[in-house]
């Protein structure tokens, strides 16, 4: 990777005249990946943006990123519910930077007061995805974690050893054979299933702030191109998780869903898990033992309560409310 990223400072002084001078406090540790920064203008007391420094490795990742965030800039323009994208000085919405994407978005003052409005952010993400129905770009997720080969979980387990933790082992082999299996019991990807779109598909508390005006939906990398099922019983299961059917019928009342998405929305839920566990087994497992074990739980937890016979018991709960 190239280290020849410009300084934070030089990058508002020569691309971002405008919003000069600020100062800039790291908002998380800079890593090789990505770095943000919360970012304070002139002589405001409060940060009024969040920089973000993305890599993006290559000519064509770049440009994947920079049609992405031409995606962001048109979401803010027509009044979507996001955070909005502050442009460069010549109207561009994002840098490239040596092997980076640069860009910075408006800061959202949270109304920590005032929870978040389940129903509410329900709606907003129907609308968000009522929209991006009908736009042509391919955003597809970074890698594919839609399933682990053998060789990838005889990785897993091989990282896992080297933690020196023969527990941990022994339940990572447990898990990873376990969602193996649950994976090839799976109907994944057919034909009969919804058409691939545009969806937000990490909606969970962390990514939605509870603004002054409502709901904002954050994260808005993790757009891409999915099924709605899975993207909307994932952020029903993590935003409503004791009652999901108050969550998909405050989104109905936006964008009704059709029979068949009904019928994958359970599946969707258990995708998105084995996706994530997949996910921790490839890239996480350097972290230390108590948050490997509890995003394991978390994901295995999801798997279990959405498992084969809540396809049925979910379709009744949500067909007994008095949807529009």
């Amino acid at each position: 990777m190239s280290s020849d990223a410009l300084p934070i400072d030089r990058m508002f002084r020569d691309h971002y005249t405008r919003l000069s001078p600020v100062t800039v406090v790291p908002l998380f540790a800079e890593t090789q990946l990505s770095s943000a920064w919360l970012v304070t203008h002139g002589r405001d007391t409060k940060p009024s943006f969040v920089a973000k420094r993305t890599y993006a490795g290559n000519a064509d990742a770049r440009r994947r990123y920079t049609l992405r965030t031409r995606l962001y800039n048109d979401l803010a323009t027509n009044q979507l519910p996001v955070v909005r994208l502050v442009p460069l000085d010549n109207g561009e919405p994002a840098l490239a930077d040596g092997d980076y994407v640069f860009t910075v978005f408006e800061m959202v003052t949270s109304d920590s007061e005032v929870p978040i409005s389940i129903s509410e952010t329900a709606r907003r993400l129907a609308m968000l995805h009522q929209y991006m129905s009908s736009i042509q770009l391919a955003l597809p997720r970074d890698s594919d974690y839609s399933n682990l080969n053998d060789e990838e979980i005889a990785t897993g387990i091989s990282n896992a050893d080297r933690l020196e933790d023969k527990e941990l082992v022994v339940g990572l082999r447990s898990v990873l054979e376990r969602i193996h299996e649950l994976y090839s019991e799976e109907a994944i990807l057919t034909s009969a299933e919804p058409t691939a779109h545009l969806y937000h598909a990490d909606m969970h508390p962390g990514n939605v702030i509870q603004s002054r005006t409502g709901p904002i939906i954050c994260d808005l990398d993790s757009i891409v191109s999915s099924r709605r099922p899975q993207a909307v019983a994932f952020a029903a299961s993590r935003l409503s998780p004791e009652d999901p059917s108050r969550f998909i019928e405050a989104y109905e009342t936006v964008s009704p869903l059709a029979g068949n998405e009904y019928l994958a929305l359970s599946s969707g839920v258990r995708r998105e898990a084995i996706e994530r566990l997949n996910w921790l087994v490839r890239r996480n497992l350097v972290r230390g033992r108590s948050e490997w074990m509890a995003d394991f739980a978390k994901h295995i937890n999801a798997i279990e309560k959405w498992g084969p016979n809540s396809i049925s018991a979910f379709c009744e709960q949500v067909e007994s409310r008095q949807l529009p």
